[in-house]
């Protein structure tokens, strides 16, 4: 799939659902925190909720997670859609890796989200969403 396809369908992707949990990989590292970070603040732009999820200590990067809700430590994903204000459906978005497993407690996302998009540059990765862009 070409960029300009996969704009296309990242752009219907974005348009068609309200709310959002993103996550990166385990271990947050700065570009997995950064691009979900960058991702949630435009989705937000667009008048819509966007949710973090991490696995791991990210407090590093506190000033750049800031404008950003985060799921609780302490709940789980299928849990999920009850920390979102506008209802509690969600579609899921895995950055920086493409396995589910990868992303920690955020695994389950995939099962739970009535949609998933990935979005990662890493070569050997497997396309476990609904829609990948690896």
């Amino acid at each position: 799939m070409s960029r300009e396809e996969f704009a296309h369908q990242l752009n219907r992707f974005l348009h068609r659902y309200d709310r959002f949990l993103i996550s990166g990989h385990i271990r947050p590292d700065g570009d997995s925190v950064g691009v979900c970070t960058a991702l949630a603040l435009c989705i937000q732009q667009m008048n819509k909720e966007a949710m973090l999820v991490f696995d791991g200590d990210a407090s590093r990067y506190t000033q750049i997670l800031k404008p950003v809700p985060a799921l609780p430590e302490e709940a789980s994903v299928s849990e999920a859609g009850r920390y979102f204000k506008s209802g509690d459906t969600f579609a899921f978005i895995m950055l920086d890796c493409s396995e589910p497993e990868r992303t920690g407690r955020a695994a389950d996302a995939i099962m739970v989200a009535e949609a998933s998009l990935t979005i990662d540059h890493h070569v050997t990765s497997k396309e476990a969403a609904d829609f990948n862009y690896v």
